[in-house]
């Protein structure tokens, strides 16, 4: 995969990463953003397909990072932190499909938080499709600690182990386990808790 850093800008256009994999306790098998300093990375019209890692199947921003995907297509990439991406930094997902993907780590029963994204830092998504991603625990679709603007979504067939079947919303980082979300729609999500949406953030 590719590793961006030491104030780096990326851009990916027309790309393909398929079955790529990050070591023991790695990010982003296909893109590590901003893992150890600044990175800015923007991504087009690209597929990431069963890539697998421990944070970010497909794709890891960290603190410092800034991500801008559009008009890509992730499906069926693991993790145990966002099957697809996990984001600890500022990110926006426009025009894109996450199909498949799951959070389940084979060590710890399962365990898993964010089928498709784990958010603890600042996302905005729009015009997306999130289908048949699961987690093991929490967040079938998104997992979310941090700050979520989202319009124009649709969620089907996703589903947790616990709490939110497409979506969880938790207390988490000083950004809070915010969410605003219109336009959206949501069918056939399921949970034991929050079969589209469950909400446990203070406020």
């Amino acid at each position: 995969g590719m590793d961006n850093s030491d104030n780096g800008t990326l851009v990916v256009e027309n790309c393909v990463f398929l079955n790529d994999g990050a070591g023991l306790n790695g990010s982003g098998a296909a893109i590590d953003n901003a893992d150890q300093s600044n990175g800015t990375a923007d991504v087009f019209s690209s597929i990431f397909s069963g890539n697998s890692a421990d944070m970010g199947g497909a794709i890891a921003s960290g603190t410092n990072g800034v991500l801008s995907v559009s008009a890509s297509t992730f499906s069926d990439n693991s993790a145990v932190y966002g099957g697809a991406i996990f984001n600890e930094g500022l990110i926006g997902v426009a025009n894109s499909t996450f199909s498949g993907n799951s959070a389940a780590d084979p060590n710890a029963g399962g365990s898993g938080y964010g089928g498709a994204i784990d958010n603890i830092g600042n996302i905005s998504l729009s015009d997306s499709t999130f289908s048949d991603n699961s987690a093991g625990t929490d967040g079938g679709a998104i997992d979310n600690a941090g700050s979520v603007i989202a319009t124009g979504l649709t969620f089907s067939g996703n589903h947790t182990g616990d709490e939110g079947g497409a979506i969880d919303t938790v207390e988490g980082t000083a950004t809070g386990g915010t969410m605003s979300l219109s336009n959206s729609t949501f069918t056939g999500n399921y949970a034991h808790d929050g079969g589209a949406i469950n909400n446990t953030a203070a406020g």
